[in-house]
């Protein structure tokens, strides 16, 4: 590598090419991860006096100024979509630029990733309607997350905060790590708190192998209408899984196991976010413009999976 000769003196890196993959180390020192630290220029092709203008214009007729064949060929931007990656950066780029709404009775969901230790994280993150932006997630470092009982305090001190004059309806948990913090919720008399199973049975079990999988498809479904903040974790996250369909024609995402291999972060903040549509959850019932009483009627639980049919107000 390069990078090994960098330690004297004031060497310096020159870096050509033309963006078609979104992974590689072009890429990440370009446009992904690494960004920050390179000075980088993209040359448009329109904007060059020696390149054929006529057939640059037939191409933009034909493909679209935002298609990848143009981005790559004319404009010197990465495509949208790396092959098998499951959310493009178009959708995720134009929900960032997006302004939050959200309806009165639009209930707040925390969705909690519980770190596996190491490099990971523990994440909470929120979404009221159509804006996951307006309250900011909350990240322990692995190491901090250590103490499953600190974890459980942090998300009891959630659930019992108000945030603009509304307290959390419900906090779906990752079960992989997040059983005892479950628990102990439960025991703090926390009953709006729902152990999330990624591994198992999606509720559309036909067409989604599992329920990471149907949670990430409903996050790219809700994209195209929905703000998102600009942080580069939550961005680098949602393009990250790549997805496939297994021998049952089920959709199936990329395992947080796998992601590693290919030199990606476990998508913290990703899972954390599609942890907020794990399970509907009821509109609010506004009375006199008091704040939401968060009380349950009950778990109206369906199937054996542990998982909630609805809630009952």
């Amino acid at each position: 590598m390069a990078y090994g000769g960098l330690t004297d003196g004031e060497p310096m890196i020159f870096a050509w090419g033309q963006p078609e993959r979104r992974e590689g180390e072009f890429y990440n020192v370009c446009f992904g991860k690494q960004r920050n630290r390179w000075v980088h220029h993209a040359v448009d092709s329109r904007d060059s006096r020696f390149t054929n203008q006529e057939l640059i214009q037939e191409w933009i007729h034909d493909y679209g100024l935002d298609s990848d064949y143009v981005r790559v060929r004319v404009r010197g931007l990465p495509p949208l979509a790396a092959a098998g990656q499951f959310i493009d950066a178009g959708r995720i780029m134009e929900a960032q630029r997006r302004q939050p709404s959200s309806m009165a009775n639009d209930p707040l969901i925390v969705g909690l990733d519980v770190s596996r230790g190491g490099s990971a994280n523990t994440v909470f993150r929120f979404r009221r309607g159509l804006d996951a932006t307006s309250i900011q997630a909350v990240r322990l470092t692995g190491q901090e997350s250590r103490d499953s009982m600190r974890v459980a305090s942090i998300a009891a001190q959630i659930l019992n905060t108000t945030y603009n004059g509304i307290r959390p309806t419900v906090m779906f948990v990752d079960s992989g790590f997040g059983g005892p913090i479950v628990d102990r919720l439960h025991q703090l008399g926390h009953r709006n708190v729902v152990e999330v199973s990624f591994g198992g049975s999606a509720p559309d079990n036909r067409h989604f192998a599992n329920w990471r999988s149907y949670m990430w498809s409903q996050v790219r479904d809700w994209l195209p209408r929905g703000a998102i903040d600009g942080a580069e974790r939550l961005e680098t996250d949602l393009m990250g899984p790549w997805y496939h369909h297994n021998k049952s024609d089920q959709l199936q995402l990329e395992s947080k196991e796998d992601m590693p291999k290919r030199g990606l972060d476990s998508p913290d903040d990703g899972d954390a976010l599609a942890l907020t549509f794990a399970q509907h959850v009821a509109p609010l019932s506004q009375q006199d413009g008091e704040e939401e009483e968060q009380e349950y009627a009950g778990y109206p639980w369906s199937g054996n999976d542990g998982f909630p049919g609805g809630w009952m107000r």
